[in-house]
């Protein structure tokens, strides 16, 4: 691609010096790639300034605000919302190279991909999905801190080309994303006046490896879809059970 597309990449990023350079080296055909600091304190900066990101900060925030912040900085009309741990496919920059110039919706979903220990997953949560990460720059992700989702407005469309999103570098980053998780998700029902009970702590566990692995097809995945299952239970016991413990901290 010859010239570069007039958009703009915004990627939170938080002590990801060891996949930033690939990230941005990934999406040069960006004119404009910015890299949000959520509070690194490895070399992310210094490796995503050398490597010819612009660089903004954000501290303490959640995703959805280095998101935000990323938006609000940006040059160009058009945001492009990734994460580091994510590659937008070839095929993905010369669609929206042929979009831009005449774009027919306000915001787009994309087809995302996941790997998991290599292995692209078909069935299970890591099966296929769509995002909402192409949209133009006014529009914000709502400010919670997990799963934050784009308020987009106007025409919504689909694009074609994929992402390829490999969230977890080994068993010991998925346990330690699962409780970062998990601690986030508490913080987020706790903030909405949620309480945890037992129905939560004892059957919302088992409901999600049940829905993960058998509804969702996981065991089609074989030892990967059941890992991911197990893990993803863990992670829902995790997050009530962190739930009561703030629950009981705020009572008398």
């Amino acid at each position: 691609m010859a010239q570069l597309l007039p958009l703009s990449i915004v990627v939170p990023a938080r002590d990801e010096a060891d996949r930033i350079v690939e990230f941005l080296d990934a999406h040069r055909w960006a004119a404009e790639r910015i890299v949000v600091d959520n509070g690194s304190c490895d070399e992310t900066v210094a490796l995503a300034t050398a490597a010819g990101a612009r660089v903004i900060h954000c501290l303490d925030g959640t995703i959805a605000d280095a998101r935000n912040a990323g938006a609000d900085a940006a040059s160009y009309p058009w945001v492009l919302a990734l994460d580091a741990d994510e590659r937008a496919d070839l095929a993905l920059s010369e669609e929206l190279a042929g979009l831009l110039p005449n774009p027919r919706a306000d915001a787009y979903f994309i087809r995302r991909r996941h790997l998991y220990h290599g292995r692209e997953q078909r069935h299970g949560t890591l099966r296929p999905d769509l995002v909402l990460r192409f949209y133009r720059r006014s529009m914000r992700f709502e400010p919670r801190k997990v799963h934050e989702t784009l308020h987009a407005s106007g025409v919504i469309g689909t694009l074609s080309a994929t992402i390829c999103h490999d969230s977890y570098r080994d068993r010991a980053h998925h346990l330690a994303k699962l409780e970062r998780y998990a601690q986030w998700g508490a913080e987020d029902l706790h903030a909405r006046g949620r309480r945890a009970n037992l129905f939560d702590r004892l059957v919302r566990p088992s409901w999600r490896l049940f829905r993960s692995y058998v509804l969702m097809g996981g065991f089609r995945d074989g030892a990967a879809g059941w890992e991911l299952a197990r893990l993803e239970a863990i992670g829902v016991k995790r997050k009530y059970e962190i739930l009561a413990g703030m629950s009981k901290k705020q009572s008398p």
